[in-house]
């Protein structure tokens, strides 16, 4: 596929900018870089190079974004920042113009749902309403572009003041749709991309690659005729045991695809054949952030290579729950946290209803070790019957987002010893649905831009 790129079509940026706390840089024009020229420090956008064995095992620091360090396993102070709507998804449609295997839609029965006019226009003066939302995001479990009003609702939601982001496959990022995300503008577009190369009959979007590649060499071409930087672009990259593989490749030809970073989120086995390709196996959460003690020690290690026998001793200690700190840094990986709830999101669905997040947006089954799941949608209001302020303060959504803020679920991601485990509606703490103990966007499994 290298091999194929043309040295005047490439991506560059030819001056660094600062996005959302650093600092990326596309390199020049030029033939996709060889191993060797990366392994010599020059790192593709948006990546920093990998230091310590901290990086190779795959930790991070429990520090940032008001994060509780706790087990999950009963209630805990609410993690600190203000309880306020600071980013709204609209899922402007259900359709999409691609049919993946892996998709979470091949279990929905009936029609695609499609937003009206008239709810883009409720939601949208709704959302000015609200002080402190900055964001609108388009996307959901659809294909934005395939709606035939969203050229017009893109650009009326960055005329009333929203930093705008999407989430495309990228197939319908014709020269039309490029020149628009360019002069709207987009903020932030985020792109599927499974794979650094074209692969037939891959679960996910790797059997597209060429026409996305194409695509994005266009939005380039259409940033430099507007002489902008926006939008940031990001590939949204789903890990899975066929493609791990291609995430380097990709990582590699970032300069070139014009990518200012890489979002790596888990597959979802929405089949039980799917549960085969998963990489959290035996990803635990149940001893994470409980005190040290004699039964289960503080282990405090000094920055290390990350030879194979150090990563292995890391991954082995973290297996066991074990508390580790590395250079002074706590790093607890079994921390839940829900993104959505604690960054202040909240999701419209294509009707008009409110839910507190993706995840939550529609009914559906996965399966995680061995076991079928069912979450049930939940909504705690609709657009139609009641404005965005009122839905975002009514009691029951508040004491929602009390609950989850505090985490105080039972640990049904880990626990295999009740059937309560096989939905979201009740847990042994008698919380009631939904219930979001074995969330897999909290445990961190699962990333959504």
């Amino acid at each position: 596929m290298t091999d194929t790129l043309p040295r005047s079509e490439s991506p560059a940026e030819h001056s660094p900018r600062q996005a959302e706390g650093q600092i990326f840089s596309l390199a020049g024009p030029g033939e996709p870089p060889a191993d060797s020229s990366v392994a010599s420090g020059q790192t593709p956008v948006g990546l920093a190079p990998t230091v310590g064995v901290e990086a190779a095992a795959g930790l991070t620091p429990s520090v940032g974004l008001g994060r509780t360090v706790g087990p999950g396993v009963g209630p805990m102070e609410p993690t600190p920042g203000p309880d306020r709507l600071q980013k709204l998804y609209l899922e402007i449609t259900t359709d999409c113009n691609m049919d993946c295997p892996m998709c979470v839609r091949r279990q929905w029965p009936g029609a695609d749902a499609q937003m009206t006019t008239e709810t883009f226009e409720l939601a949208l003066a709704q959302a000015l309403q609200m002080p402190g939302l900055q964001t609108v995001h388009f996307g959901g479990f659809g294909e934005p572009m395939v709606h035939p009003q969203f050229p017009t609702w893109l650009q009326k939601a960055a005329q009333a003041g929203f930093q705008v982001e999407l989430i495309t496959n990228g197939l319908l990022l014709d020269e039309r749709m490029a020149h628009l995300c360019v002069r709207a503008p987009v903020e932030r577009l985020f792109v599927s991309l499974d794979s650094a190369r074209t692969v037939e009959n891959a679960p996910g979007h790797a059997d597209v690659f060429e026409g996305v590649w194409r695509n994005l060499r266009r939005l380039y071409a259409a940033k430099l005729v507007h002489h902008s930087a926006k939008p940031e672009v990001y590939a949204l990259f789903v890990a899975s045991r066929s493609n791990l593989a291609e995430l380097w490749e990709l990582k590699r030809l970032a300069p070139y695809l014009g990518l200012q970073g890489i979002l790596v989120s888990n597959l979802v086995p929405y089949t039980p054949e799917l549960e085969e390709e998963i990489l959290y196996r035996h990803w635990s959460t149940v001893p994470a952030g409980l005190p040290p003690s004699s039964w289960n020690p503080l282990v405090d290690l000094p920055r290390m290579d990350p030879s194979p026998e150090i990563v292995e001793l890391i991954l082995r200690l973290r297996s066991h729950g074990t508390p580790l700190r590395i250079a002074g840094s706590e790093r607890y990986d079994g921390l839940m946290r829900c993104p959505f709830v604690v960054e202040g999101r909240a999701a419209v669905g294509p009707t008009g209803d409110v839910s507190p997040c993706l995840a939550l947006l529609h009914s559906y089954r996965y399966w995680f070790r061995g076991q079928q799941r069912q979450i049930q949608r939940h909504t705690f209001g609709n657009l139609h019957q009641q404005t965005l302020a009122e839905i975002w303060s009514s009691p029951a959504y508040q004491q929602f987002r009390q609950r989850v803020r505090a985490f105080a679920f039972a640990p049904c991601i880990d626990c295999g010893g009740c059937d309560l485990r096989q939905s979201n509606q009740l847990d042994c703490l008698g919380n009631p649905a939904p219930t979001c103990g074995a969330c897999l966007w909290a445990a961190g499994l699962v990333q959504c831009p």
